[in-house]
């Protein structure tokens, strides 16, 4: 019987990324999302560039809550124009894909190449 080679352990921990670093690199790597409605310009707010924990609360059926999120401090601006729900949901799909074309869709990928 042989014994298994193990790799020698070390105490020391190595560092690959530092998130700070690669963090910075993804929320400026696309300009904002921008509409036009009723004659008023907006941009969005960058998703990457929110509050993690806000932003875990808010459920893709919370419409209220991802027009938050998107339009942060315009958000009064943007329903006082009235937006019907078409208009809501136009904005809401159109960023998010913007956004996932943009940068990807967290936690999916193409997986292997050679399957």
């Amino acid at each position: 019987m042989t014994a298994k080679k193990t790799a020698p352990k070390t105490d020391k921990v190595q560092v690959k990324n530092d998130l700070d670093k690669l963090a910075s690199e993804v929320s400026t790597a696309h300009e904002p999302y921008e509409f036009w409605f009723k004659g008023t310009r907006f941009i969005t707010e960058n998703p990457y560039d929110l509050d993690l924990a806000e932003s875990m609360n808010v459920t893709q059926e919370d419409i209220k809550g991802q027009l938050e999120l998107f339009l942060g401090d315009r958000y009064d601006e943007f329903m006082a124009l009235k937006p019907q729900m078409k208009h809501a949901s136009a904005m809401i799909q159109n960023a998010n894909q913007y956004y996932e074309e943009a940068f990807g869709n967290p936690g999916e990928s193409d997986g292997s190449q050679t399957s």
